[in-house]
């Protein structure tokens, strides 16, 4: 293992009722490596999830402030991480070959609503090595379009994939500037509390899981639309 957080895997693997591995696509190094998700394309293309790590002195470099990151590092169940793991996409072929990627880090900036807080945490993960702890992929063939969710900052996304954009979020307005952030004993205006599983439905709305993770009010899970 090359993180302790979990959904760390490395490889997506394609196997045939008999038990052959018939396709497979590996990146587990020490400084990438897929985790939690894929999602196999009508093209016959993977969207693969992954994280990236980037070191303590490139996220100073792009903002990230420094009693947010601590320059040793954090131990975290016995493997010690230094810098930060962000998550991207990548779309393979069944050759192996990326063709397509899209990475959190390029849409870091100031409040706004389609750009990304690199400084926001929530209580107890102000410097937890992984910055996102995104944990879906789920592609919309009809509309081109990504939908994930984000544990560690309380949102569901729309991503879409010619453009490159965030063109819809929700769960978290404080985010950007739009909304209270949780206080002690409230929830302020946030919505998700450690969101999972975006599923499209037929009328093209999503349905996702609240984990309740981190409500100040306590735990809660539900399934939205």
């Amino acid at each position: 293992k090359y993180t302790s957080m979990g959904g760390e895997g490395g490889c997506v693997q394609e196997i045939d009722w008999e038990g052959n591995v018939v396709w497979e696509y590996v990146n587990h190094t020490p400084t990438s490596c897929q985790h939690h998700s894929f999602w196999r394309m009508k093209n016959g293309n993977t969207l693969v999830l992954c994280w990236r790590n980037h070191s303590y002195e490139e996220c100073l470099a792009k903002g990230r402030k420094p009693e947010l990151l601590p320059k040793d590092g954090i131990m975290v169940r016995g493997i010690l991480h230094t810098g930060l793991w962000v998550s991207y996409f990548i779309e393979v072929t069944p050759a192996g070959e990326i063709v397509w990627e899209w990475d959190f880090w390029d849409h870091f900036g100031p409040d706004d609503y389609h750009k990304l807080d690199f400084n926001y945490v929530q209580p107890l993960m102000a410097t937890w090595p992984d910055w996102d702890h995104c944990n879906n992929i789920t592609y919309n063939e009809e509309t081109d379009q990504i939908a994930t969710t984000l544990r560690a900052i309380g949102e569901m996304y729309i991503i879409d994939r010619k453009s490159g954009q965030i063109s819809f979020r929700w769960g978290n307005p404080a985010v950007y500037g739009a909304g209270i952030r949780p206080g002690f004993a409230d929830d302020g205006d946030q919505q998700l509390f450690g969101p999972h599983a975006p599923v499209w439905t037929t009328e093209k709305s999503i349905l996702l899981f609240d984990n309740g993770y981190l409500r100040p009010l306590g735990p809660r899970s539900r399934a939205l639309e």
